[in-house]
């Protein structure tokens, strides 16, 4: 009965959170137009539909000529994709896009109660599940064609998958899989990267299991992995510039 409660429980928020999101965000959701600031991804969008390349959305002279690493790749391909299925920047196409941005940011909700409540307990649990629900900024950007809702669902679940992981003696298929997370999560926004060592570390050291050699076959396990997803974007960038560039 106490799991039947604490799963409804999450339900309701996790349905609430949508519906803030669904009627607040950005003033514009539901309505299916994009607020007239951060327009990047949508010109980005645009112009690697109409151009096949991505470019940068600040440039819009002889656009196809001009390759830029300015925006991740992940985001960008979503709203080309968007693009492509619903029409470029149409009502439908838009909308769509901020019901996934909604969808994501309240998904959210349920990692959160599950990450504190495993460091906290359970009434740090709700409260973090409630200040996610009804975070202003996590409410608000969801009305706009931006990377910041899917982000915020790709940190819950790094930190959910990184306390799950930790809680086991470290294996280096644990840390491989970390790896390639964090490699996607990159090409989504590069913006967590300088904390992917303490992170790693963290997942590899938290319990009183692990050993010498177990950190460092993880370690190299989560660099391959991380390695492995990062490596056609860095060698496409080096391709046009002439030089590695780190995502952005």
């Amino acid at each position: 009965m106490r799991h039947d409660r604490l799963f409804i429980g999450l339900v309701l928020l996790t349905v609430c959170a949508f519906a803030l999101r669904l009627g607040l965000g950005g003033g514009r959701v539901g309505l299916g137009r994009s607020p007239d600031s951060y327009r990047e991804y949508v010109l980005g969008g645009r112009n690697l539909l109409a151009y096949g390349t991505f470019t940068s959305p600040f440039i819009l002279e002889d656009v196809h000529r001009k390759p830029s690493s300015l925006l991740p790749p992940l985001y960008l391909g979503i709203v080309a994709g968007a693009y492509a299925l619903l029409g470029t920047e149409t009502f439908t196409a838009t909308l769509a896009l901020q019901i996934l941005n909604a969808l994501a940011s309240a998904l959210a909700v349920p990692l959160v109660f599950l990450s504190t409540r495993r460091l906290g307990g359970q009434a740090a649990g709700w409260l973090g599940a409630v200040v996610t629900t009804v975070n202003p900024a996590l409410i608000g950007f969801a009305g706009f064609i931006w990377d910041t809702s899917l982000f915020t669902l790709g940190v819950a679940t790094t930190v959910y998958l990184g306390l799950r992981w930790s809680e086991r003696p470290a294996k280096p298929r644990h840390a491989f899989s970390l790896g390639l997370w964090l490699g996607a999560l990159a090409l989504l926004n590069p913006a967590l990267t300088i904390g992917y060592p303490f992170l790693i570390l963290w997942v590899l050291t938290r319990g009183d299991r692990w050993r010498a050699r177990s950190l460092v076959h993880g370690a190299l396990a989560a660099v391959v992995g991380w390695a492995i997803v990062i490596t056609p974007w860095t060698i496409r960038n080096y391709l046009h510039f002439g030089e590695f560039i780190y995502v952005r």
